[in-house]
């Protein structure tokens, strides 16, 4: 992601009502990201599946409260994304996910 331009803010950011794996920035966009491995990523069960409302409502949460301790970020723009790894590290990389 770095290479790429994305600032990594957190890895692991976790509370009870939520979690993010990486809260990244890229210029005035702050991104909260799902990271997935997946053995095989195929159409039967692709991860993007597991993005339910639910898992979509934990993110929203997490973010909310990392930025309530985090004012810096207030002024950013929010988009939820998530990031697949194969085991022959093939990375995919779906962006602004809304549920």
């Amino acid at each position: 992601m770095e290479e790429n331009g994305y600032s990594i803010i957190k890895r692991n950011f976790r509370l009870k009502l939520g979690e993010l794996d990486i809260i990244a920035k890229k210029e005035t966009i702050l991104y909260g990201i799902e990271v997935k491995y997946r053995k095989n990523i195929d159409d039967d069960f692709h991860p993007l599946r597991g993005m339910t409302q639910h898992k979509f409502r934990k993110m929203k949460s997490a973010m909310n409260a990392f930025l309530s301790s985090n004012s810096e970020f207030a002024s950013h723009s929010i988009s939820f994304c998530l990031l697949t790894v194969d085991q022959k590290g093939k990375v995919d990389f779906y962006s602004e996910l809304s549920n």
